[in-house]
């Protein structure tokens, strides 16, 4: 028999792999990527301007793709190597479809795509805010789910289904599978944690073969809750009637209609002549989906002068930056490229650098301007690199080098400075 008392990093790691294989829990989570987001339509949509994957089309009806679903990274894989448009890029749409004036009409294909509970909330919101700027919504699904059907119950005026479809409205139910006795009886491993307050029970489905009472009453609270603002949602929308008749799925689509959970039955090229008629227009913009990527990602010069307060490339308005940073956030220090200073990166592929002079006072920073030429240390992976010193003010690029790297500590000296100086560092491939 093997006790584990302490917890080591090796038996951590194997924990996590467990977890994430034996503790399925229904509520809708999504795991996040940890992978870089190539997909420049995010950056290009932070002033909340919706995105168009064509030439402008006044009067069109924006089109959105929900079909392969909306992920928080745009991730490539080996055999889909083109990025996926983000979640962060739809909310950005849907804000932007609320307020504008161009576009007569929508139509959402959901496919069978799966939403957890927290999205669809989001989503069902967002959809209801542009359904009130009085654009015909229509939506058509090959199959709707517990969340889905929620999001076009709010923010769709017609609700499609294809005819070899259905809605899968069950209810609302979480599952846990607790693994202590295979641990115990099959693996002989026995897993000791120290647990500090009756609810804090994360760690049941490795110690116990059930739920204690506190983790179960949480847990009850917690899918009840989910459950009164599905149903009230759902009536609200669609009647009283349909909160008596909604976890009584699934529905063959005819009984979903009889329900009244959807409006009409039929295939997608039919719930585009509907749309049409609705809009009165006859073009299609799909404004998110495979084909919404921007070309281009934004060049570094113009984001470093846009975090530095200079003009931007299209108007010199006043404005706010925001640069989305995705990844891991650490507060560890002498562990980044800048030692002890630190900066955005990709480990081993690129680096940025901001670096300017000023002094804290209350509640403010305030520049010092001077001529300055400093020596920094920078700590690099092996590899290949290319680096450009960028002026913040204009996005100049005041000095380039490439230069092999053995790995370890690199010394590089600044162009002169009045300010403040940005570096990039990107590894060049052969």
């Amino acid at each position: 028999m093997m006790r584990v008392l302490a917890m080591t990093s090796s038996l951590r790691g194997w924990l996590r792999a467990t977890l994430a294989v034996l503790a399925i829990v229904g509520l809708g989570c999504h795991g996040r990527p940890r992978t870089w987001s190539s997909a420049s339509s995010d950056l290009q949509s932070a002033e909340g301007h919706p995105q168009r994957s064509s030439t402008k089309h006044e009067g069109d009806i924006a089109e959105i793709d929900l079909t392969r679903g909306a992920p928080e990274i745009a991730g490539t894989t080996l055999l889909n190597p083109g990025p996926r448009p983000t979640y962060y890029r739809l909310v950005t749409l849907l804000k932007g479809l609320a307020r504008e004036t161009s576009s007569t009409g929508v139509l959402v294909r959901f496919g069978s795509v799966h939403f957890g509970w927290a999205r669809a909330q989001e989503l069902a919101d967002l959809f209801s805010k542009v359904r009130q700027s009085k654009k015909p919504i229509v939506c058509h699904a090959d199959g709707w789910s517990s969340a889905s059907i929620w999001i076009a119950a709010r923010g769709c005026d017609r609700i499609w289904v294809s005819p070899a479809g259905g809605v899968e409205t069950i209810g609302i139910a979480a599952e846990l599978v607790y693994a202590h006795r295979l641990l115990k009886e099959k693996l002989g491993i026995d897993v000791d944690f120290l647990q500090i307050g009756k609810f804090k029970g994360a760690e049941e489905p490795l110690t116990r073969d059930g739920p204690s009472p506190e983790a179960k009453a949480s847990l009850e609270g917690v899918l009840g809750a989910i459950r009164e603002q599905w149903l009230a949602g759902l009536a609200e929308a669609r009647g009283a009637s349909v909160r008596d008749d909604v976890e009584n799925g699934p529905y063959s689509p005819e009984e979903a209609k009889t329900h009244g959970l959807v409006d009409a039955i039929g295939y997608l090229d039919e719930a585009r002549d509907e749309a049409k008629k609705l809009s009165g227009s006859q073009g299609f913009d799909v404004r998110f989906g495979t084909a919404a990527h921007a070309a281009d990602r934004p060049d570094f010069s113009e984001l470093v002068r846009l975090i530095a307060g200079g003009t931007a490339g299209r108007g010199g308005a006043p404005h706010v930056a925001l640069v989305r940073a995705v990844g891991a956030i650490s507060m560890e220090s002498g562990r980044g490229p800048f030692g002890q200073g630190g900066g955005i990166s990709e480990r081993g592929q690129q680096y940025a650098l901001y670096h300017h002079h000023s002094k804290l006072k209350p509640y403010v920073y305030k520049v010092v301007p001077g001529a300055y030429e400093e020596r920094l240390i920078l700590e690099l992976p092996a590899g290949t690199y290319q680096s450009d010193w960028v002026n913040p003010s204009n996005g100049a690029v005041l000095g380039t080098e490439t230069f092999t790297h053995p790995g370890g500590q690199r010394p590089v000296s600044t162009p002169k400075h009045a300010v403040d100086m940005a570096l990039r560092i990107k590894r060049q491939h052969s």
